[in-house]
């Protein structure tokens, strides 16, 4: 009985092996928006059911007439559930070009205001803490990986591609 059920919850070999999305190292490069203009840089690990991470965040909010604009950076290391890549590992789906990843980043960041005051250069520097969800899918007939983004740390919607190495 215990082996009929082990049996059916075992990944099946086959299936687990042949998952070779994404790359086993990549660059991910991006650019964003909302509220401002800016980049996305970083390195990614992934694994079959996790990835682990370190990106640099850059941001701008362009000053209008009010003079209202800052410029925001962060960098971050954290990781991700990858879903897809969960049940493929399990044997529950097979092999997929897509993937949705949900996780956490967390790391120092610093916001410079374009008026700023004296007590608001005392606050430039904070400890950012980002949950964020990624689809990532292969696309085109080189099928580079490319990614939707969406979390917390400014520009808070990238998309971009992951280069493989």
């Amino acid at each position: 009985m215990i082996a009929l059920l082990l049996g059916m919850v075992a990944p099946a070999p086959a299936l687990a092996q042949e998952s070779s999305f994404p790359p086993s190292s990549t660059v991910m490069a991006g650019i964003g928006g909302l509220p401002g203009l800016g980049v996305a840089v970083g390195y990614v690990a992934p694994g079959r059911m996790y990835t682990r991470e370190a990106m640099v965040f850059g941001d701008a909010i362009i000053p209008r007439r009010t003079g209202d604009g800052s410029a925001y950076v962060a960098v971050v290391i954290g990781g991700s559930l990858r879903f897809i890549g969960i049940g493929e590992t399990l044997g529950f789906l097979p092999p997929k070009k897509y993937d949705i990843d949900v996780g956490l980043r967390i790391g120092p960041s610093l916001v410079f205001e374009f008026d700023e005051s004296r007590a608001d250069k005392n606050k430039r520097f904070n400890i950012a803490a980002e949950p964020f969800a990624r689809f990532a899918r292969k696309l085109g007939p080189r099928q580079r990986t490319f990614y939707v983004e969406g979390g917390l740390i400014r520009p808070t919607l990238r998309i971009g591609i992951w280069f493989g190495f």
